[in-house]
């Protein structure tokens, strides 16, 4: 894992109360426990689907891939880890988007 990003993560737990992190399932947990801001489908499977979630975390953005199981299984039942060498840093950006509507409605 990047440790610029490691440190991101263990700064935010330390200032959250949580203390360091001490481990790589500390560090999954972590991530997966935050508010995800953008939820983009990367991968459509039968039994799952692969997402890129973006988090806040401080003044930063961090995007990972995880699944999500359309039954009852769980992600991690069906062999879908989390890879810690492919969480990356974002940046913000705008996008203007142009709609139509019936007009009069």
């Amino acid at each position: 894992m990047n440790e610029r990003i490691r440190k991101i993560l263990e700064d935010d737990s330390i200032k959250n109360g949580y203390g360091k992190i001490k481990n790589d399932e500390q560090l999954l947990e972590i991530i997966t426990d935050y508010d995800k801001i953008e939820k983009t489908l990367i991968d459509e499977r039968r039994w799952y689907n692969l997402y890129e979630y973006v988090i806040k975390v401080g003044n930063h953005f961090l995007s990972y891939a995880d699944g999500e199981c359309t039954g009852d299984d769980s992600v991690r039942d069906m062999g879908i880890e989390i890879d810690l060498d492919a969480i990356y840093e974002m940046e913000e950006y705008k996008e203007t988007v142009t709609k139509y509507k019936i007009k009069g409605v």
